[in-house]
């Protein structure tokens, strides 16, 4: 799970995040609602050590401390984010997650799976680049799952999808949840 308590982030004396405190357990599904600089996906970018927190009493992802073992959290969190690097554009959605299984030493059976879930192309032949921006929001949701780690962070996962894609979404973070995972998201 991910239990948190009093985390504060501040830029330049102005708190991006003020004394938030959640305890999401194991195998649930927590939405992190919010207007627009909020300090949603500061709270995400805290909670996969990609950003130091200014302060926190409590900051445990998947049983790991944040101050303590910052790289034992980044090997066990997956996350998707609105403008996801770690795609590479000229791949195709299959081949973005082999590489995905393959740098994280995990199996590829999910990739199929994932890419129909999804509703993304299964060729080799579609590269990302002429992705429309919900396809590319929903491969960005499948390289987050494909390594089956334990906690998954989503970043506006449902931006720009339509309704139909919407559905599958909730559908594959349903069936995640039922198989123990911990998911977080903001919207």
């Amino acid at each position: 799970g991910v239990e948190v308590a009093n985390l504060r982030k501040e830029y330049e004396k102005e708190a991006a995040i003020d004394g938030l405190t959640i305890n999401v357990r194991r195998g649930e599904t927590v939405a992190l609602l919010g207007h627009n600089g909020a300090g949603k996906t500061t709270t995400l970018s805290v909670l996969t050590a990609s950003l130091e927190a200014t302060s926190y009493d409590t900051c445990r992802v998947g049983g790991v401390d944040l101050k303590t073992d910052p790289d034992g959290v980044r090997r066990i969190v997956a996350c998707a984010t609105q403008a996801d690097a770690a795609m590479d554009s000229q791949l195709s959605a299959r081949q973005n997650l082999e590489l995905c299984t393959a740098l994280r030493g995990v199996p590829d059976d999910r990739i199929e799976p994932l890419l129909r879930q999804l509703n993304l192309p299964l060729d080799d032949d579609t590269a990302v680049h002429t992705f429309s921006g919900g396809m590319n929001h929903r491969l960005a949701v499948a390289m987050a799952l494909v390594g089956d780690s334990p906690i998954v962070l989503l970043d506006e996962p449902s931006s720009g999808l339509d309704p139909r894609s919407r559905r599958q979404l909730w559908s594959v973070l349903k069936a995640e949840r039922s198989r123990g995972k911990t998911v977080l998201f903001t919207t």
